[in-house]
């Protein structure tokens, strides 16, 4: 290479040590601004590959090595060997991307699974609420029910207590009258009791 060559990409990548599609990306980035490009052809003064080395820390072989017949095996299996990396990663892209969709696909049907119970379990709640609604409202209707029982209860048993009291009252109005009698019936003596026992006795004449 004299100063004034033009160093076409796969050669200046084999000077670099590095692939070609990193080199292009470099230059495609603006990285490398010695580079020249020309209706898509991107070419590297041979004068301006060291300062490129350095800057990117690349390391420069300038042993005249071109890609003959005898290097393109090599550089074929490089590539051969990249394609294959970049289609594994690919290939790991794609099957990440399907476990990743499956796990979503899971997490969504748990997603509905989960918002069917929590509707299931409100509708419950609100048929307990309504439930625990009428319940309430026979409670409040029972409670009526019951202090209307409790006062007629009392009523009876004040009725009882009074007809009680004055059962013993009367009873006591009988003993005391029957006593009076007795003595009375004592005090008239034998005639008196005869004259009154005939009085008491029916008119039997014609």
């Amino acid at each position: 290479m004299n100063g004034t060559d033009l160093v076409q990409i796969p050669e200046a990548a084999d000077a670099f040590g590095i692939s070609q599609g990193t080199l292009k990306r470099r230059l495609e980035q603006g990285a490398v601004p010695e580079a020249v490009e020309e209706h898509g052809t991107w070419t590297v003064p041979s004068s301006a590959l060291k300062a490129i080395s350095e800057r990117e820390g690349w390391p420069l072989d300038l042993t005249g090595k071109r890609l003959t017949a005898s290097a393109l095996p090599q550089q074929l299996d490089r590539y051969i060997s990249e394609t294959m990396a970049a289609h594994a990663a690919v290939v790991l892209a794609k099957t990440q991307a399907a476990a990743a969709q499956a796990a979503a696909d899971d997490l969504s049907r748990e997603l509905r699974v989960a918002q069917q119970d929590l509707d299931a379990e409100m509708a419950e709640r609100e048929r307990s609420v309504h439930e625990l609604s009428e319940t309430k409202q026979e409670v409040v209707r029972l409670e009526k029910d019951l202090a209307v029982s409790n006062a007629r209860v009392r009523e009876v048993r004040d009725q009882v207590e009074y007809e009680r009291a004055e059962r013993i009252r009367m009873t006591d109005q009988v003993i005391r009258l029957e006593r009076e009698r007795d003595v009375l019936w004592a005090s008239v003596g034998w005639w008196g009791r005869h004259r009154m026992q005939r009085q008491q006795r029916p008119n039997l004449s014609p």
